[in-house]
């Protein structure tokens, strides 16, 4: 994703699928970096965004509340 200048829609299915499958493989936590590595471009907070989305969601699900 080198080339490219914004994150697109596609790749933050790609950061979401690399978290869940890696998960739910019982992937290690710098594994699962390295691979999110290359979606990562320079001075962006992508797949930061994209990742929180996921954790907010789940939070949501299960009921938790502040």
């Amino acid at each position: 994703m080198a080339t490219k200048k914004r994150p697109t829609p596609e790749d933050a299915v790609k950061a979401r699928e690399i978290l869940l499958s890696g998960l739910g493989r019982g992937a290690e936590l710098p594994e699962l970096a390295a691979e999110l590595e290359l979606l990562h471009p320079r001075n962006n907070t992508f797949p930061g965004e994209a990742l929180l989305e996921v954790a907010a969601s789940a939070l949501e699900w299960c009921g938790a509340s502040q």
